[in-house]
């Protein structure tokens, strides 16, 4: 009986590391498939340029001095996501600003018709032009993340 339970699990055991191989590869297979359908060209300057959308889930997103507005004091950025959740998170990884940046706010939003999400904050001084903040977002429901574009909401 000891014996007939012992090669009862090892069959099962095989079973599922071979399904799980199996699983493996089909995951491997969809994001290929899907990097494949991110991927967009336009004409910039009269050449062909890829665009490359990120898959979802959390992602990392850089900032720097493009991305001010107004006075030179607010930071204010979109990401396309697709989606239209208005749950997101956003946090700093890092930043060359001696001054203490004010939190990063995440607000969903569709901008210019497209759905993603508005990054923002605010800076205490007037940053150097080598201004870089690094951070991670999520947004709820993203298909993909583009680079971020200067937000002016006026």
């Amino acid at each position: 009986m000891k014996l007939g339970a012992l090669v009862l699990m090892l069959t099962l055991a095989l079973a599922a590391n071979g399904l799980a191989q199996d699983v493996d590869t089909h995951v491997a297979k969809e994001v290929k498939d899907a990097e494949k359908a991110t991927e967009t060209t336009s004409t910039e300057g009269g050449s062909e340029v890829a665009h490359r959308k990120s898959i979802a889930g959390a992602h990392k997103v850089t900032l720097n001095v493009t991305h001010l507005i107004a006075s030179g004091f607010e930071l204010s950025a979109f990401v396309e996501t697709g989606s239209t959740a208005d749950v997101c998170l956003a946090t700093y990884n890092t930043f060359n600003q001696s001054e203490n940046l004010a939190p990063i706010l995440c607000s969903a939003i569709e901008y210019r018709g497209k759905k993603g999400i508005r990054l923002s904050s605010y800076l205490s001084t007037h940053p150097p032009d080598d201004f870089v903040a690094t951070l991670t977002v999520y947004h709820q429901d993203a298909q993909y993340y583009t680079a971020p574009v200067r937000c002016d909401l006026r």
